[in-house]
Formats: structure tokens, C-alpha cells, sequence
């Protein structure tokens, strides 16, 4: 899995693997930080919604057991 990290300073894109971010966390660069923020928000907020769908499966499956 690749990943698109946005440079604002030279304004290109640039491509890194995952292990890429390994190395490149333990550096003092803000795009870097900022990218781990946003992609530790983004996978946080999948999870909420995988969850709430979960809740929602389980409330309907209820319903349907109730009128069968």
C-alpha cells in the first residue's frame, strides 16, 4: 500500500510505503506530523462509523426478530 503525502513547501506530491513513515516519524518534519495526525483521525473515524454500523446491523436484526 502506498501513500500520497503532500509537500507545501516545494508543492508536489510525494509517494512513500509505509515503511517509509517508520523512518521518516522519527524526523522533526511538520507534513509528516500532520500526516500521521490526519490519518490517526481518518482510521479513528472509520472505526466509529464500522462501529455504529455494527449498532445499527444489531438494533435492525432485533426488529426483524420481533415481527418474524
Amino acid at each position: 500500500m502506498l501513500m500520497t503525502l503532500r509537500d507545501t513547501k516545494n508543492n508536489e506530491n510525494v509517494i512513500a510505503s509505509p515503511f517509509a513513515f517508520v523512518i521518516a516519524r522519527r524526523s522533526r518534519s511538520n507534513l509528516i506530523r500532520k500526516f500521521l495526525a490526519e490519518f490517526t483521525l481518518s482510521r479513528k473515524n472509520e472505526i466509529l462509523r464500522s462501529a455504529q454500523n455494527d449498532m445499527r446491523r444489531a438494533r435492525n436484526d432485533k426488529l426483524v426478530g420481533i415481527f418474524i
